[in-house]
């Protein structure tokens, strides 16, 4: 945007605290509000990533939200009695194969000058 440059709509930023957790106690309020309606929103844009510095990246999209549910089955009995086979161990190598997965990411962004957070 140039200097001085007149907006054709107004631009509303809003801060709310419960983006993380879906929404519901601070901007679905907001939305369904009259003070809402009365800004006559035409789009909306969400930040997309965490910024390492003062910029912000505005993403409209393209990114979508993956809910991933594990359920692991397993011996039942206490943990003393160090049974085979529990839905813990089971989780284990799963958690083991997203911090591998993790790491492998973590690496290209290190060994990649050209890519940042979010590529």
């Amino acid at each position: 945007m140039k200097a001085n440059q007149k907006m054709k709509r107004s631009v509303h930023v809003s801060f709310v605290p419960d983006e993380e957790i879906g929404g519901q106690t601070g901007m679905k309020i907001f939305v369904e509000s009259e003070d809402f309606r009365k800004l006559n929103v035409g789009c909306a844009l969400d930040e997309g990533i965490a910024s390492p510095d003062e910029s912000f990246h505005f993403f409209y999209g393209e990114r979508s939200l993956w809910h991933v549910f594990i359920h692991c089955m397993g011996t039942p009995g206490h943990g003393s009695l160090l049974h085979d086979d529990t839905a813990g161990e089971k989780i284990a190598i799963v958690i083991e194969k997203f911090m591998a997965r993790r790491a492998e990411e973590k690496k290209k962004l290190k060994d990649n000058p050209n890519l940042t957070v979010g590529d």
